[in-house]
């Protein structure tokens, strides 16, 4: 009886845990230059971090890492993530849009802009990093 109990225990949290399968579908392309020369920067990373707020805390889920090209290019792959936002009703709120970050050795660290795909910001953008 008390292993049927806690089944239907565990199974009641997990029904009110606020998870979000996010991304997926959105094109982010474009360049990073030094923000001093303007010149492209070949090898800087550049990836998408996920944000979700809980009763725990921030929680953050990086998507995958791709580095410029020699003219400072990029584009990230289009990838679906799982993030959780804490358990129960109105516990957690997941951000949609990700933050793009970006950042080389050299360079004043992780370099971030908050974009909002409805505006077309995450297409053609234009980064810059200051050098240390």
């Amino acid at each position: 009886m008390k292993q049927v109990l806690w089944v239907l225990l565990c199974l009641s949290l997990c029904s009110c845990m606020t998870t979000k399968i996010v991304g997926g579908g959105i094109v982010v392309n474009g360049t990073v230059a030094d923000a001093r020369t303007g010149r492209p920067l070949e090898g800087a990373e550049v990836f998408l971090r996920y944000l979700a707020q809980s009763n725990f805390g921030v929680h953050s889920k990086d998507g995958t890492p791709v580095h410029t090209d020699s003219m400072g290019r990029f584009l990230l792959p289009s990838e679906e993530i799982r993030l959780w936002g804490g358990w129960g009703p109105l516990t957690g709120y997941i951000k949609e849009w990700p933050e793009v970050h970006y950042r080389k050795a050299g360079y004043q660290p992780d370099g971030k802009a908050f974009m909002h795909p409805s505006l077309n910001t995450y297409r053609d953008m234009q980064l810059r990093l200051e050098p240390e």
